[in-house]
């Protein structure tokens, strides 16, 4: 019998929803008397019922997620750490725009340490 009624359930979801049951396509909204929040609650079911409820996004198992990369000193020269350390003083500096025309700095950096 729920089988039988479940195509009416569904076209009565669609009215709620605010779907025009011969086009299947909205009604605007200026020309429904439905609350507004009856309509989200029936399109959220037509799209449960239609494509499965939403999983819950878990990192650890996503296929495509990357390890966080930690900064460990040790794997670092002297000479490096100390333009580390100027480099984060310069991004802790409050700056303004520089004109076209004035020097700027280049710090070597190693082709392993570019960004990708």
């Amino acid at each position: 019998m729920a089988r039988a009624m479940t195509p009416a359930a569904i076209r009565r979801l669609g009215e709620f929803a605010g779907i025009n049951p011969d086009t299947g396509a909205l009604i605007p909204l200026g020309e429904v008397d439905i609350d507004h929040r009856v309509m989200q609650i029936s399109c959220l079911a037509l799209v449960e019922r239609t494509m499965g409820k939403a999983q819950e996004y878990d990192p650890a198992k996503d296929p495509d997620a990357k390890p966080k990369l930690k900064f460990d000193p040790r794997l670092y020269t002297p000479r490096e750490l100390e333009q580390l350390e100027m480099a984060l003083k310069l991004l802790m500096e409050q700056r303004t725009v520089a004109p076209d025309d004035s020097p700027r700095s280049q710090l070597p950096v190693k082709a392993s340490a570019r960004l990708k």
